[in-house]
């Protein structure tokens, strides 16, 4: 008879892998055999160790099952439709205008009447009028005359000291002549900064004394500010052949996309190694 120490143990020992043989069916004859065997810490390791090998069996060949060629596939089909959405996007803010208020610079032309007056040439005499002029001044001159004799005048356009020469008889140069005018109207643009002399001469007449309406007028220009209503695309039209670009590649890469043919790579089996307790 065994010592009732020795009896206790083994009655113990018993209680405990019958414990055991209530765990679940869930790994095969595989796992149900390495169960039954757990008598010591080293046949504990092996069961671990059985565990992990069919899990990782179970994920590989899963993994394997998945096709690369399919996700190659997918990849460009949504990588053509992208790039095809990107270049109709920019083809069509390129050509789509909207309106838009914004403040310009404008040259506005000015003017001013420089002289407007009424008056009477004597017979056998001259009216002359003067003033300082800037080069480059563009002017309107207006002549008519309106009562006395033919209604006639001779008109002169000089400089100062032409004028002067002019008076004593001498030759000078005149930037406007006209002989026995009634109407003249014309523009004129001053070549030099300094006095100008506009002269009314009717020293030809003896007896009619002459009567002349002038008015002259002087044209500049001055830049305003004004808000201007401009239309303007989303995006410069002189990039509107980088969306025809997109489109044409994201055409290329859908259709490369969609008539691929997936590789598919056969799952292998991968044999286990049931290991005994004593290995």
């Amino acid at each position: 008879m065994d010592p009732p120490a020795r009896k206790y143990n083994n009655q113990k020992a018993t209680s405990h892998f019958d414990n055991i043989y209530a765990l679940p069916y869930f790994h095969g004859r595989l796992i149900h055999n390495h169960l039954i065997n757990l008598k010591d810490r080293h046949s504990l390791l092996v069961f671990i160790k059985v565990i992990s090998t069919t899990f990782t069996e179970n994920v590989i060949t899963q993994i394997r099952k998945i096709s690369i060629g399919e996700i190659m596939k997918k990849s460009l089909i949504g990588l053509g439709i992208f790039l095809l959405i990107v270049g109709i996007v920019v083809m069509a803010c390129s050509l789509i205008s909207v309106q838009y208020t914004t403040t310009k610079p404008v040259e506005v032309e000015k003017s001013d009447y420089w002289l407007r007056e009424s008056f009477v040439v004597p017979a056998g005499t001259h009216t002359a009028r003067y003033g300082s002029l800037s080069a480059g001044t563009r002017m309107r001159i207006y002549v008519k005359v309106t009562s006395g004799g033919n209604l006639d005048v001779n008109f002169h356009v000089m400089d100062e000291t032409n004028y002067w020469k002019w008076r004593a008889g001498e030759s000078a140069s005149t930037s406007i002549t006209r002989s026995r005018i009634t109407t003249f109207d014309d523009y004129w643009t001053v070549s030099s900064s300094e006095t100008w002399y506009f002269v009314f001469d009717n020293s030809f007449s003896w007896i009619t004394s002459k009567g002349v309406t002038c008015e002259i007028t002087h044209y500049w220009t001055e830049t305003e500010y004004k808000q201007v209503t401009e239309y303007r695309t989303l995006i410069s039209s002189e990039y509107s052949y980088i969306g025809v670009i997109l489109l044409l590649v994201g055409i290329a890469v859908l259709i490369s996309g969609i008539v691929s043919t997936p590789i598919k790579y056969a799952s292998k089996q991968i044999k286990s190694t049931v290991l005994s307790p004593e290995s």
